[in-house]
């Protein structure tokens, strides 16, 4: 299943030691770390990446930056803790179909 996958680029590197941070679209933390970044003074950016897991979505941009002889490798990205909580991730109270019972939770 392909997920949208979020692609922060800090260019002053406000996060961490790397440049490109990646978020699953349904990240709380997202909102509050895009603002950091994609600020006028920054210069920052963000865009989204459409794949099944953050090690396909990094490949993918990757593979454009080579084509566009950019110059960045696999070090450059950090995968956010948000994508191991993506796949945890349970089913809690009511759903579409109705009550979830705690057995299925």
């Amino acid at each position: 299943m392909r997920l949208p996958w979020i692609c922060l680029y800090d260019p002053k590197l406000v996060l961490g030691d790397n440049t490109f941070h990646m978020h699953t679209a349904y990240c709380a933390q997202m909102d509050k770390h895009r603002k950091k970044i994609v600020n006028r003074k920054r210069g920052g950016a963000s865009w989204v990446i459409e794949a099944t897991t953050a090690e396909e979505a990094m490949k993918l941009q990757l593979a454009e930056f080579k084509s566009e002889d950019k110059g960045y490798d696999l070090g450059d990205f950090v995968v956010h803790e948000c994508a191991a909580k993506t796949l945890e991730k349970k089913v809690l109270g009511k759903t579409v179909l109705g009550r979830v019972g705690r057995s299925r939770r």
